[in-house]
């Protein structure tokens, strides 16, 4: 996904964590045609190219937009077919990581506010 309106751009990797939520109309699904590469599009997304060719077509006088059909046509690069599977398998592996701790933060909190109802 990416920001569509405010901060443009920026890219978020919707894994496990993100599914089961809906999320609002100022972002920009981007659904890859195979999803062995999502992890390689979101890396290039986060590059300073990509950055750069996102944030091109951005409109607005005080707040900053950019529309589905602006990332459509940003080109990604094809480049061989193990470099793109090793880049998508290091994205996917950080943003499981990033999930995992979330969920121990998540039970450590609920374990605190637990306690702490308990008057310990």
């Amino acid at each position: 996904m990416l920001t569509a309106s405010g901060t443009v751009g920026i890219p978020i990797y919707a894994g496990e964590s993100l599914a089961k939520y809906f999320l609002t109309h100022d972002l920009i699904r981007i659904v890859p045609k195979s999803k062995s590469f999502s992890g390689y599009i979101y890396a290039y997304l986060s590059s300073k190219i990509g950055k750069s060719l996102v944030s091109k077509d951005q409109y607005g006088g005080v707040v900053d937009h950019i529309e589905a059909q602006h990332v459509k046509e940003i080109p990604i690069p094809e480049i061989s077919l193990d470099l793109m599977a090793g880049i998508n398998e290091k994205i996917v592996k950080a943003w499981k990581l990033r999930e995992e701790a979330l969920k121990i933060e998540n039970n450590a909190i609920r374990d605190l506010e637990v306690l702490l109802e308990q008057g310990v």
